[in-house]
């Protein structure tokens, strides 16, 4: 009889765990919601005097805090990411083209023209996977790479098959 109230305590917390977890990001996507208006209102102001703007060198803190606004927003699509619960759809993906298609990507932004992937990942490495999940957290590791790095250096994936792991480092 203990063992069975044990386990229906168990149960009774993680429906609590659970319940806390979708009101906090219920809670983080209205906030980011919010945040997201007036930072659009920023940008676009932003944009618009630097189209009226001759000195250089407030070009520069414009072009400066563009950049700043862009990184915002993008911290914001990672919070409304986790504020999703994602719908993940398992199928065989191609890690080795995934991280080629994901690269191409990357590296045609000219803030990373000088960024280098290292992959020794084997070119038959297939998981079940949800593909779209993992083009996004390779992007976002490859993301905080560069900006570490300023875009300047290299970034190693290596790869396992059995078992099926992937090693991700930067310069």
């Amino acid at each position: 009889q203990i063992a069975d109230m044990t386990s229906e305590m168990r149960a009774q917390l993680e429906k609590t765990r659970q319940q806390r977890l979708a009101l906090l990001g219920e809670f983080s996507a209205k906030i980011a919601h919010e945040i997201r208006n007036p930072l659009t209102c920023i940008s676009g102001c932003n944009e618009m005097l630097q189209s009226e703007v001759q000195d250089e060198e407030q070009l520069q803190i414009m072009e400066m805090m563009g950049c700043e606004i862009e990184r915002l927003n993008r911290l914001l699509n990672d919070i409304l990411v986790f504020a999703r619960r994602p719908k993940l759809t398992l199928e065989p993906v191609c890690v080795r083209d995934i991280l080629n298609s994901q690269w191409q990507v990357f590296a045609s932004d000219a803030c990373n023209r000088e960024m280098v992937l290292e992959c020794t990942v084997p070119d038959d490495m297939v998981v079940e996977y949800d593909g779209n999940s993992l083009r996004q957290i390779m992007m976002t590791l490859w993301r905080n790479s560069s900006e570490a790095l300023s875009g300047k250096g290299a970034v190693r994936v290596r790869g396992t098959k059995t078992p099926a792991v992937l090693y991700v480092s930067d310069s």
